[in-house]
């Protein structure tokens, strides 16, 4: 599948030291997205077919019959090129509780941009509705956590725990 895919970003990572204690990390991201992708199923011979003894008027009528029916585009012409952007980025807060502990919270945002899943094959016409039944949307997900970072023992050991949800 010949897939042609672009993609630029500009990124910043902020910390804030809003106290001795107290840090606000800030992270940002834009990323433009571009693809172009084709599934074009296309036929030149039969080199897996034993022919020995087979007469060629066969063969010929069965390429014929095959070439008839092709090529199948995989993609229509409105999926094979498209171009997004997305906005992503991170906010921490930290607190160094203890000099040997730390309490956060944290918020990040992702993105997956829209796409097509596509196995080249003959099979894509009779998929209910086609190459919709391929297309995926483009995704979002937010991400929340809160936690702490500890070096208990002196700092001879590290124990971390966080709870963490997804949306």
């Amino acid at each position: 599948l010949p897939v042609t895919a672009e993609q630029w970003s500009l990124f910043t990572f902020n910390t804030f030291y809003l106290a001795d204690d107290l840090q606000l990390e800030f992270g940002l991201r834009y990323t433009d997205y571009e693809k172009t992708r084709e599934a074009t199923v296309n036929f030149d011979s039969l080199p897996y077919l034993p022919t020995d003894g087979i007469p060629d008027f066969v063969i010929d009528g069965l390429v014929d019959r095959i070439l008839a029916e092709l090529p199948i585009n995989g993609i229509d012409e409105e999926n094979q090129e498209s171009s997004e952007d997305a906005w992503t980025g991170s906010l921490t807060l930290r607190w160094d509780w203890t000099d040997d502990t730390s309490l956060y919270a944290n918020y990040n945002r992702g993105y997956r941009p829209s796409g097509i899943s596509i196995v080249p094959s003959p099979d894509i016409e009779f998929l209910p509705n086609g190459v919709d039944d391929l297309l995926y949307n483009d995704e979002t997900s937010d991400a929340f956590e809160v936690g702490f970072k500890s070096n208990p023992l002196d700092g001879r050991a590290r124990l971390d725990g966080a709870l963490y949800y997804q949306t």
